[in-house]
């Protein structure tokens, strides 16, 4: 039961760690790739679909992003996907395609998102610490019921301890990865 416990736990910290990825890969560094807008969602045939299932993205140069449209009817549709997305660009329609030009990156700009990065790292620790509280209340509930010892519970509140250390490192490292990434030039 215990095990089952702490299995959940685990599961729990480890997709706080991939959201946090996610978050961290959404913030555009020097490197410009098409899967940082692929999962924009676009409203067309009645349903919503991911940009990349309307659209070919392709790279063109370091800074510059080009969609071509499957059916061009969609191009207005794409377009305000764009405008509404949390990029701040300005996509530029051209014919049959759409060009999305992000701008080079400041000092300004790289320290702001640093703190960004920052913030986001401290808000996933924070997540991975009520999850670690959650569970070593259980575990308090299931010793309060007698049905362990108290030599059990410090046993796992011990090894929650350890887990939650290893997730806390584990989101230090990505953070400090992320802060390179934007300071490299």
């Amino acid at each position: 039961m215990v095990e089952d416990i702490i299995e959940n736990m685990e599961d729990r910290m480890a997709k706080s760690i991939k959201n946090l990825n996610m978050d961290f890969f959404k913030i555009v560094t020097h490197r410009i790739t098409p899967s940082i807008i692929k999962d924009i969602t676009v409203e067309c045939y009645g349903d919503k679909y991911h940009l990349n299932q309307v659209c070919t993205i392709l790279a063109e140069g370091g800074n510059t992003l080009s969609l071509k449209p499957f059916d061009k009817k969609n191009i207005s549709i794409i377009n305000k996907a764009l405008l509404e997305s949390d990029f701040g660009v300005m996509p530029l329609i051209m014919k049959d395609a759409i060009k999305i030009n992000f701008p080079k990156i400041t000092e300004e700009r790289r320290l702001l998102l640093i703190k960004k990065v920052k913030k986001i790292g401290e808000l996933c620790k924070v997540s991975i610490r009520n999850i670690r509280r959650s569970i070593n209340k259980k575990i308090k509930q299931l010793v309060k019921d007698e049905d362990f010892s108290l030599d059990d519970e410090k046993k796992y509140l011990s090894r929650i301890e350890e887990i939650t250390n290893k997730y806390i490192e584990n989101i230090n490292d990505v953070i400090i990865k992320k802060e390179r990434d934007l300071l490299c030039v």
